[in-house]
Protein backbone atom coordinates (compact mmCIF):
# COMPACT_ATOMS: atom_id res chain seq x y z
CA UNK A 1 0.00 0.00 0.00
CA UNK A 2 0.90 3.51 -0.61
CA UNK A 3 -0.01 7.57 -0.43
CA UNK A 4 -1.31 8.09 -3.96
CA UNK A 5 -3.17 11.58 -4.79
CA UNK A 6 -5.35 11.70 -8.39
CA UNK A 7 -6.29 14.12 -10.02
CA UNK A 8 -9.88 13.69 -11.46
CA UNK A 9 -11.17 16.64 -13.22
CA UNK A 10 -14.66 17.29 -15.43
CA UNK A 11 -14.96 19.01 -19.20
CA UNK A 12 -18.78 20.28 -18.93
CA UNK A 13 -20.80 19.25 -21.92
CA UNK A 14 -23.62 21.52 -23.03
CA UNK A 15 -25.97 18.88 -22.75
CA UNK A 16 -24.68 18.04 -18.94
CA UNK A 17 -23.55 14.53 -18.08
CA UNK A 18 -24.06 11.70 -20.12
CA UNK A 19 -26.81 9.10 -19.50
CA UNK A 20 -26.00 6.30 -16.72
CA UNK A 21 -23.13 4.10 -18.33
CA UNK A 22 -22.92 6.45 -21.73
CA UNK A 23 -20.18 8.87 -19.98
CA UNK A 24 -16.44 8.96 -21.33
CA UNK A 25 -13.21 8.31 -19.06
CA UNK A 26 -9.58 8.85 -20.51
CA UNK A 27 -6.99 8.17 -18.26
CA UNK A 28 -3.51 8.95 -17.95
CA UNK A 29 -1.04 8.53 -15.09
CA UNK A 30 1.25 10.65 -14.16
CA UNK A 31 3.78 9.02 -11.48
CA UNK A 32 6.96 7.24 -13.10
CA UNK A 33 9.58 5.06 -11.62
CA UNK A 34 12.75 6.13 -9.29
CA UNK A 35 15.41 5.31 -12.22
CA UNK A 36 13.28 7.09 -15.06
CA UNK A 37 12.55 10.64 -15.10
CA UNK A 38 9.23 9.82 -17.03
CA UNK A 39 9.12 12.20 -20.41
CA UNK A 40 7.45 9.12 -22.48
CA UNK A 41 6.03 7.20 -19.91
CA UNK A 42 4.23 8.81 -18.78
CA UNK A 43 4.50 12.48 -19.21
CA UNK A 44 3.92 12.48 -23.03
CA UNK A 45 0.29 11.32 -22.66
CA UNK A 46 -0.42 13.55 -19.34
CA UNK A 47 0.97 16.46 -21.46
CA UNK A 48 -1.38 15.46 -24.90
CA UNK A 49 -4.37 14.98 -22.53
CA UNK A 50 -4.13 18.21 -21.49
CA UNK A 51 -3.89 19.73 -25.00
CA UNK A 52 -6.98 17.65 -25.63
CA UNK A 53 -8.84 19.10 -23.21
CA UNK A 54 -7.78 22.85 -24.96
CA UNK A 55 -8.50 21.97 -27.69
CA UNK A 56 -11.67 20.73 -27.02
CA UNK A 57 -13.38 23.61 -25.20
CA UNK A 58 -11.29 26.00 -28.18
CA UNK A 59 -13.42 24.17 -30.75
CA UNK A 60 -17.12 24.38 -28.92
CA UNK A 61 -16.53 22.09 -26.21
CA UNK A 62 -18.57 18.83 -25.69
CA UNK A 63 -21.74 17.40 -26.04
CA UNK A 64 -21.70 15.29 -22.42
CA UNK A 65 -19.11 15.73 -19.70
CA UNK A 66 -16.27 14.03 -19.87
CA UNK A 67 -14.15 13.01 -17.33
CA UNK A 68 -10.38 12.79 -16.73
CA UNK A 69 -8.14 11.03 -14.37
CA UNK A 70 -4.38 11.72 -14.31
CA UNK A 71 -4.09 9.35 -11.93
CA UNK A 72 -0.81 8.15 -9.16
CA UNK A 73 0.53 4.72 -8.18
CA UNK A 74 0.66 3.51 -11.87
CA UNK A 75 3.42 2.12 -11.56
CA UNK A 76 3.12 0.80 -8.35
CA UNK A 77 0.16 -1.53 -8.96
CA UNK A 78 -2.44 0.61 -10.16
CA UNK A 79 -2.99 1.76 -7.29
CA UNK A 80 -4.49 5.35 -8.39
CA UNK A 81 -7.26 3.40 -10.44
CA UNK A 82 -8.27 1.45 -8.00
CA UNK A 83 -8.45 4.36 -5.70
CA UNK A 84 -10.80 6.19 -8.72
CA UNK A 85 -13.01 2.52 -8.46
CA UNK A 86 -12.91 2.55 -4.96
CA UNK A 87 -13.95 5.68 -4.47
CA UNK A 88 -16.44 6.84 -7.42
CA UNK A 89 -17.49 3.61 -9.07
CA UNK A 90 -18.31 3.14 -12.84
CA UNK A 91 -21.40 2.45 -13.00
CA UNK A 92 -21.80 6.14 -14.97
CA UNK A 93 -18.97 4.95 -17.92
CA UNK A 94 -19.51 3.45 -21.23
CA UNK A 95 -16.01 3.16 -21.97
CA UNK A 96 -12.34 3.51 -20.73
CA UNK A 97 -9.66 4.91 -22.62
CA UNK A 98 -6.19 4.46 -21.58
CA UNK A 99 -2.78 6.07 -22.79
CA UNK A 100 0.28 5.08 -21.97
CA UNK A 101 4.12 4.34 -23.06
CA UNK A 102 6.15 1.41 -23.24
CA UNK A 103 9.56 2.88 -25.20
CA UNK A 104 10.05 6.94 -26.60
CA UNK A 105 8.61 6.56 -30.12
CA UNK A 106 7.25 4.73 -33.11
CA UNK A 107 3.59 4.63 -34.01
CA UNK A 108 0.85 4.62 -31.12
CA UNK A 109 -0.48 1.37 -31.24
CA UNK A 110 -3.81 0.15 -29.81
CA UNK A 111 -2.62 -3.07 -27.99
CA UNK A 112 -5.56 -3.95 -25.34
CA UNK A 113 -9.18 -4.04 -25.20
CA UNK A 114 -11.98 -4.88 -22.89
CA UNK A 115 -15.31 -7.07 -23.78
CA UNK A 116 -17.83 -6.21 -26.74
CA UNK A 117 -15.06 -4.48 -28.31
CA UNK A 118 -16.37 -3.98 -31.60
CA UNK A 119 -17.57 -0.94 -31.41
CA UNK A 120 -14.59 1.03 -30.50
CA UNK A 121 -12.83 -0.46 -32.66
CA UNK A 122 -14.69 0.51 -34.95
CA UNK A 123 -14.37 3.91 -33.45
CA UNK A 124 -10.63 4.15 -33.49
CA UNK A 125 -10.20 3.18 -36.81
CA UNK A 126 -12.48 5.68 -37.87
CA UNK A 127 -10.71 8.61 -35.93
CA UNK A 128 -7.49 7.57 -36.66
CA UNK A 129 -5.85 8.01 -39.98
CA UNK A 130 -2.80 5.84 -38.95
CA UNK A 131 -4.48 3.41 -37.02
CA UNK A 132 -1.98 0.17 -35.56
CA UNK A 133 -3.80 -2.40 -33.97
CA UNK A 134 -3.87 -6.18 -33.84
CA UNK A 135 -5.72 -7.96 -31.70
CA UNK A 136 -3.58 -10.91 -31.76
CA UNK A 137 -0.72 -8.65 -30.34
CA UNK A 138 -3.32 -8.23 -27.19
CA UNK A 139 -3.40 -12.00 -27.10
CA UNK A 140 0.13 -12.15 -26.48
CA UNK A 141 0.15 -9.38 -24.28
CA UNK A 142 -2.39 -10.66 -21.83
CA UNK A 143 -0.12 -13.86 -21.23
CA UNK A 144 2.11 -11.44 -20.31
CA UNK A 145 2.32 -10.51 -16.52
CA UNK A 146 2.27 -6.97 -17.65
CA UNK A 147 -0.44 -4.74 -15.84
CA UNK A 148 -1.65 -0.60 -16.07
CA UNK A 149 -4.71 1.06 -14.83
CA UNK A 150 -6.44 -0.78 -17.76
CA UNK A 151 -6.19 -3.85 -15.83
CA UNK A 152 -7.94 -2.09 -12.90
CA UNK A 153 -11.23 -1.13 -15.46
CA UNK A 154 -10.86 -4.10 -18.07
CA UNK A 155 -11.31 -6.96 -14.61
CA UNK A 156 -14.23 -4.42 -13.86
CA UNK A 157 -16.19 -5.05 -16.93
CA UNK A 158 -15.95 -1.87 -18.79
CA UNK A 159 -15.32 -1.56 -22.53
CA UNK A 160 -12.12 0.23 -23.31
CA UNK A 161 -8.94 0.66 -25.01
CA UNK A 162 -5.39 0.97 -24.07
CA UNK A 163 -2.85 2.39 -26.67
CA UNK A 164 0.83 3.10 -26.36
CA UNK A 165 3.96 3.56 -28.67
CA UNK A 166 6.56 0.71 -27.81
CA UNK A 167 9.48 1.75 -29.52
CA UNK A 168 12.79 3.05 -28.09
CA UNK A 169 11.56 0.37 -25.53
CA UNK A 170 15.95 0.79 -24.22
CA UNK A 171 14.20 3.66 -22.55
CA UNK A 172 11.33 2.28 -21.32
CA UNK A 173 11.88 2.95 -17.54
CA UNK A 174 15.08 3.67 -17.88
CA UNK A 175 17.59 7.55 -17.02
CA UNK A 176 17.32 7.73 -20.71
CA UNK A 177 13.67 8.81 -20.25
CA UNK A 178 14.01 11.85 -21.26
CA UNK A 179 12.37 14.86 -23.71
CA UNK A 180 15.49 15.13 -25.52
CA UNK A 181 14.62 11.30 -26.00
CA UNK A 182 10.67 11.34 -26.42
CA UNK A 183 9.52 11.29 -30.19
CA UNK A 184 7.72 14.53 -31.20
CA UNK A 185 6.02 12.46 -33.81
CA UNK A 186 4.78 10.01 -31.78
CA UNK A 187 3.38 13.06 -28.86
CA UNK A 188 1.88 14.34 -31.96
CA UNK A 189 -0.07 10.85 -33.47
CA UNK A 190 -1.08 10.55 -29.28
CA UNK A 191 -2.59 13.71 -29.19
CA UNK A 192 -4.52 13.59 -32.42
CA UNK A 193 -6.02 10.53 -31.66
CA UNK A 194 -7.29 11.55 -28.33
CA UNK A 195 -9.03 14.77 -30.19
CA UNK A 196 -10.59 12.28 -32.40
CA UNK A 197 -11.49 9.68 -30.36
CA UNK A 198 -12.99 11.95 -27.84
CA UNK A 199 -15.17 13.65 -30.33
CA UNK A 200 -16.57 10.42 -32.29
CA UNK A 201 -17.31 8.77 -28.71
CA UNK A 202 -18.81 11.95 -27.27
CA UNK A 203 -22.83 11.50 -26.98
CA UNK A 204 -22.28 8.01 -28.70
CA UNK A 205 -24.11 6.69 -25.87
CA UNK A 206 -23.64 3.20 -24.22
CA UNK A 207 -25.09 1.05 -27.94
CA UNK A 208 -21.89 2.76 -29.51
CA UNK A 209 -19.33 1.57 -26.87
CA UNK A 210 -20.13 -2.05 -26.05
CA UNK A 211 -21.24 -4.75 -28.71
CA UNK A 212 -20.20 -8.17 -30.16
CA UNK A 213 -16.36 -8.52 -29.65
CA UNK A 214 -13.99 -7.90 -32.57
CA UNK A 215 -10.87 -9.58 -34.65
CA UNK A 216 -9.06 -6.77 -35.90
CA UNK A 217 -5.77 -5.45 -37.97
CA UNK A 218 -3.97 -3.06 -39.32
CA UNK A 219 -2.62 -2.80 -43.07
CA UNK A 220 0.53 -1.28 -43.00
CA UNK A 221 -1.35 1.73 -41.13
CA UNK A 222 -3.68 2.72 -43.51
CA UNK A 223 -6.39 0.67 -43.38
CA UNK A 224 -8.04 -1.37 -39.94
CA UNK A 225 -9.31 -5.04 -41.14
CA UNK A 226 -12.17 -5.72 -38.42
CA UNK A 227 -14.76 -7.83 -37.96
CA UNK A 228 -17.18 -9.68 -35.59
CA UNK A 229 -15.34 -12.75 -33.87
CA UNK A 230 -17.95 -15.50 -34.78
CA UNK A 231 -16.78 -14.78 -38.01
CA UNK A 232 -13.20 -15.76 -37.55
CA UNK A 233 -13.79 -19.79 -37.85
CA UNK A 234 -15.99 -19.73 -41.28
CA UNK A 235 -13.51 -17.51 -42.29
CA UNK A 236 -10.72 -20.19 -41.19
CA UNK A 237 -13.05 -22.22 -42.74
CA UNK A 238 -13.26 -20.76 -46.37
CA UNK A 239 -9.82 -20.13 -46.34
CA UNK A 240 -8.08 -23.85 -45.70
CA UNK A 241 -10.65 -25.19 -48.00
CA UNK A 242 -9.13 -22.61 -50.83
CA UNK A 243 -5.72 -23.60 -49.87
CA UNK A 244 -6.75 -27.51 -50.48
CA UNK A 245 -8.16 -26.23 -53.96
CA UNK A 246 -5.18 -24.83 -54.82
CA UNK A 247 -3.17 -28.04 -53.77
CA UNK A 248 -5.36 -30.29 -55.89
CA UNK A 249 -5.34 -28.08 -59.14
CA UNK A 250 -1.64 -27.81 -59.08
CA UNK A 251 -1.34 -31.93 -58.66
CA UNK A 252 -3.88 -32.16 -61.07
CA UNK A 253 -1.80 -29.60 -63.57
CA UNK A 254 1.20 -31.48 -62.25
CA UNK A 255 2.47 -27.80 -61.57
CA UNK A 256 3.14 -29.18 -57.80
CA UNK A 257 4.54 -32.48 -56.67
CA UNK A 258 2.86 -34.27 -53.16
CA UNK A 259 6.43 -34.59 -52.21
CA UNK A 260 7.96 -31.44 -52.88
CA UNK A 261 4.52 -29.70 -50.70
CA UNK A 262 5.50 -32.05 -48.05
CA UNK A 263 9.08 -31.52 -47.73
CA UNK A 264 8.29 -27.56 -47.85
CA UNK A 265 5.62 -27.62 -45.38
CA UNK A 266 8.30 -30.26 -42.86
CA UNK A 267 10.90 -27.14 -43.75
CA UNK A 268 8.84 -24.88 -42.33
CA UNK A 269 7.50 -26.34 -39.42
CA UNK A 270 10.74 -27.39 -38.46
CA UNK A 271 12.39 -23.81 -38.68
CA UNK A 272 9.49 -22.59 -36.67
CA UNK A 273 10.28 -25.38 -33.76
CA UNK A 274 14.04 -24.42 -34.26
CA UNK A 275 13.45 -20.58 -33.98
CA UNK A 276 10.95 -21.80 -31.04
CA UNK A 277 14.19 -23.89 -29.07
CA UNK A 278 16.29 -20.66 -30.14
CA UNK A 279 14.34 -18.16 -28.29
CA UNK A 280 13.55 -20.22 -25.18
CA UNK A 281 17.18 -21.19 -24.91
CA UNK A 282 18.25 -17.27 -25.08
CA UNK A 283 15.34 -16.46 -22.59
CA UNK A 284 16.46 -19.28 -20.42
CA UNK A 285 19.99 -18.06 -20.56
CA UNK A 286 18.82 -14.32 -20.03
CA UNK A 287 17.38 -15.24 -16.61
CA UNK A 288 19.76 -17.02 -15.46
CA UNK A 289 22.57 -14.51 -15.98
CA UNK A 290 20.00 -11.61 -14.93
CA UNK A 291 17.60 -13.07 -12.66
Amino acid sequence: SATVHNVVARLPGRDGPAAPGGALLLVAHYDSVPTGPGAADNGAAVASLLETLRALKASGGVRHDVVVLFSDGEELGALGAELFVREHGLDAFGAVLNWEARGSGGPLMMFETGEGNLPLVDAFAGANPRPVANSLAYEVYRRLPNDSDFTVFRREGVAGLNSAFIDGFHDYHARSDTVARLDRDSMQHHGDTMLAMVRSLDGAGPDRMRGDNGVYFDLFARVLVRYPVVWALPLAGITLAALAGLLAWGMRRSVLRPGRVLGAAGTVCGALVAAGAVVHGLWTLTLALAP
